[in-house]
């Protein structure tokens, strides 16, 4: 049995890996602020901690939604 208080997503200590599904208006808000953030220097794992995404779900989004802006996915 595991001890629920030393469960890592009940520690903070890392991303919980539920399917946890974002509007595409949500994605290119998050890619917009990764973008920032690597501007700033940071790292692709910072940036994932900081978006809460995995570096694989970043790298997926930065493909498909690079140059998109929101009001156009509205459409």
């Amino acid at each position: 049995m595991v001890n629920e208080s030393s469960h890592p997503a009940r520690l903070g200590g890392g991303l919980d890996h539920e399917k946890i599904r974002c509007t595409a208006e949500q994605v290119i808000r998050k890619h917009k602020t990764a973008e920032k953030l690597i501007a700033q220097g940071k790292t692709v794992a910072n940036i994932c901690r900081n978006i809460e995404a995995t570096q694989s779900t970043y790298h997926r989004w930065k493909q498909s939604y690079k140059g998109i802006h929101a009001d156009e996915v509205r459409r």
